[in-house]
């Protein structure tokens, strides 16, 4: 064999034993992992607020990344690695991997953030819309502050007539030889129970009556201004989901109590239904049916387990009133 042969055999070796070309597929498997993990990320954003918390991504969402990314990862790895390159380039194992964690791991973060500019765009253009028709209607507005005003006097007033009955039926909540030295004193307690769970029945009734008065007057100020949609729907779903807030904290409120005075209630009739079976001596209270003193003692216990309750609930608060008011940030 001469030389020039000998060389051009050297040369057409090298040739065949270039390794081949990875990258199309690892490119391939690499988009493959961003769009498994951005769809996974993108379904632990349902039910999310859209307020950004670059906290909140970084340590929770990120964290909570951290176990399906790398499980990912390797598994698109090690099938890419020896189902194809360790044939054609095994050098390219530890670049390959490289790679598709970096893309995982990237979208894992990168997903979540995209999804907040779209919804800050999104929440950007309403603002927009809603300050541009909030703008037009300066005098529903002012309608709509003097209705509020005039619900918040209201409402402040009905709890301020309220506050010294409850107050003065506290004390009747309290069953002892000394509060209920008598029949008399029962009959004094029971009338006072009385007395405030009428005016409890008696001030929702007003509350029902003052709402729908209210919503009344609302809804002649939006067909007087006829203002768009937006302000419209606005005012509307914000007045119900105020009304909803207020009654569930007033009813949660309005339970316990009644629940604590009705028990009380009944505790003290079971003490009037024993006339003459039981009596004070300023120190303790004796009965003659053991049968009275268990159902004393239930009432109250049930009574003493609301009170409970009833004093650790948040201090009572003036409804939101937030339809009067154009959106945060208008």
């Amino acid at each position: 064999m001469t030389d020039d042969s000998l060389i051009a055999s050297h040369v057409y070796s090298r040739k065949l034993d270039k390794p081949k070309n990875v990258w199309p597929a690892l490119i391939v498997t690499a988009l493959i992992g961003v769009a498994i993990i951005a769809a996974y990320s993108l379904a632990q954003m349902r039910g999310d607020s859209r307020v950004f918390d670059p906290s909140e991504l970084l340590n929770s969402r990120f964290l909570f990344s951290l176990v399906p990314c790398g499980v990912l990862a390797v598994a698109l790895w090690a099938g890419l690695y020896f189902g194809y390159i360790r044939s054609r380039d095994a050098s390219m194992g530890p670049t390959s991997f490289n790679v598709i964690a970096i893309a995982v791991f990237a979208t894992s973060v990168l997903a979540p953030m995209s999804v907040h500019g779209v919804w800050y765009v999104e929440k950007q253009i309403a603002l927009s819309k809603a300050r541009k028709a909030w703008d037009g209607e300066p005098e529903l507005k002012a309608q709509l502050l003097a209705i509020a005003a005039g619900e918040r006097a209201a409402d402040a007033a009905a709890i301020a007539a309220l506050k010294p009955h409850y107050e003065a039926t506290e004390r009747t909540l309290v069953i002892s030889p000394i509060t209920v030295a008598s029949q008399a004193d029962v009959q004094t307690a029971s009338a006072r129970l009385r007395k405030t769970l009428d005016l409890m029945e008696a001030t929702a009734a007003e509350d029902a009556a003052r709402q729908a008065r209210t919503k009344a007057a609302i809804d002649e100020a939006i067909r007087k201004a006829d203002p768009p949609a937006l302000v419209r729907d606005h005012v509307y779903a914000r007045q119900i989901a105020d009304e909803r807030a207020a009654a569930a904290a007033r009813n949660v409120r309005d339970d316990l109590r009644r629940s604590t005075y009705e028990e009380t209630l009944a505790a003290l009739d079971v003490l009037a239904a024993a006339r003459g079976l039981w009596k004070s001596d300023g120190e303790n209270l004796f009965f003659a049916r053991q049968s009275d003193v268990d159902a004393i003692e239930a009432h109250l216990r049930n009574a003493k387990i609301t009170r409970y309750d009833l004093h650790h609930q948040p201090a009572e608060r003036l409804p939101a009133q937030t339809w009067a008011r154009p959106p945060k940030g208008v």
